[in-house]
């Protein structure tokens, strides 16, 4: 009993000694008050300013900026002792704003207040607003837009249907300029608006004007068939499951070997492949679809190709029109083996190539690579083709 009685009170002692160092462990909150930041400066650039300064006391942890928008919202911001400044961000408009400056010390004491003027430019939301423009396309509409600033905006497209404006798709932009398309409209007259969101929630005027999308209707891929001409190279790679015919077989993305088209290594470049529409069209635009698995995204697919019309089934290249010359871009703009999220979302969501205006009917393609990213062999999930059926033929001529 006397064993037990000791250990209680020995407990107790520590239980003392280990709540008395956490209380001096914690801050007091009566750490000294450190002196102003000095030789402050300010560089207004679009949308934000930098503010640059000086540390003039050696018990400041950190500075920080307190300021309003024009819309009345709080900010702040904050920046490590060991930098010379800061952004204060975020500004609706090109106007002047008042920005709170402090040194914040121990214990999270600050220093007298120093207050600045701020006087950030035409915010990019804005500018990149102004660059909007609205024109039909195959089964749709197309925006383009210059975002000289490459800032990360969301450009949000509506329709307007029974007088209510209706979101149709937002589509997420950081490259200097961008084409975006929307499709799967009829081709009847409607009324489209399209605005810019920013991260901090900034919103443009919405642009609308009425437009008529052109007609168009996605081909049959069931009448699609493959052609081994003379000249073409289709072998199969991944012990020959990766098929040609994968190329119409609805998968787009995140399959398995069985889904993409792949050609065995070593053939060098130029690569052709050939097939048949199944019907003769009048063809608006295709969508291609590379392979966007982070192990082989920009490797294998191509980056530089042609395609090739003709309503005769051979590989006599005179029987055979060019149709258009093709890149495989990269939104971001990102240094070889180096991708965004969207570059990433621009793969996934098909790359469209339209068809000059007065391209005459044909019933066979050629895809032709040129050159792939960084590999010796091609890879391409689908290829899925629209327009409109000219005429229809039960088998090759």
């Amino acid at each position: 009993m006397k064993i037990k009685r000791l250990f209680n009170i020995v407990f107790m002692g520590l239980t003392a000694c280990i709540s008395c160092s956490e209380e001096k462990i914690g801050p007091s909150g009566t750490g000294e008050k450190p002196a102003q930041i000095t030789d402050v400066s300010v560089k207004n650039i679009a949308g934000a300013a930098v503010i640059h300064y000086k540390i003039a006391d050696e018990h400041t942890s950190y500075v920080l900026a307190e300021y309003e928008t024009s819309s009345g919202e709080s900010r702040s911001t904050k920046s490590s002792r060991f930098k010379d400044s800061l952004v204060v961000e975020g500004f609706p408009h090109a106007d002047d704003y008042p920005v709170t400056l402090y040194a914040v010390g121990e214990g999270e004491q600050r220093s007298e207040p120093l207050s600045i003027n701020v006087s950030p430019k035409k915010p990019p939301y804005q500018a990149v607003a102004e660059t909007l423009s609205l024109e039909p396309t195959f089964g749709g509409v197309v925006i383009h837009l210059d975002n000289p600033d490459t800032a990360a905006l969301k450009i949000v497209l509506l329709t307007k249907e029974a007088g209510s404006p209706k979101l149709v798709e937002t589509f997420y932009v950081q490259s200097k300029e961008a084409t975006l398309a929307s499709r799967g409209f009829t081709s009847s007259e409607r009324e489209f608006g399209v605005f810019v969101r920013d991260r901090f929630d900034n919103l443009s005027d919405t642009l609308y004007t009425t437009l008529t999308p052109l007609y168009e209707q996605q081909l049959d891929k069931n009448k699609f068939r493959e052609l081994n001409l003379a000249g073409d190279f289709n072998t199969p790679n991944n012990n020959s499951v990766s098929r040609l015919s994968n190329l119409w077989d609805g998968v787009t993305a995140n399959g398995t070997n069985s889904n993409f088209f792949a050609t065995v290594n070593g053939h060098g470049f130029p690569q052709t492949l050939s097939f048949d529409l199944g019907v003769t069209a009048d063809l608006s635009r295709f969508k291609y679809y590379p392979r966007s698995e982070s192990s082989v995204i920009y490797k294998n697919s191509p980056r530089y190709f042609e395609i090739w019309g003709s309503n005769v089934a051979d590989g006599d290249w005179s029987h055979w029109t060019k149709l258009l010359d093709c890149e495989m871009g990269k939104p971001s703009g990102s240094p070889d083996g180096e991708y965004t999220a969207e570059d990433v979302a621009y793969i996934e969501a098909g790359i469209d190539y339209e068809f000059p205006v007065g391209t005459p009917p044909f019933r066979y393609i050629r895809f032709k690579t040129l050159e792939v990213w960084s590999a010796g062999n091609i890879a391409i999930y689908e290829l899925t083709f629209f327009g409109s059926e000219a005429n229809s033929f039960d088998e090759i001529n």
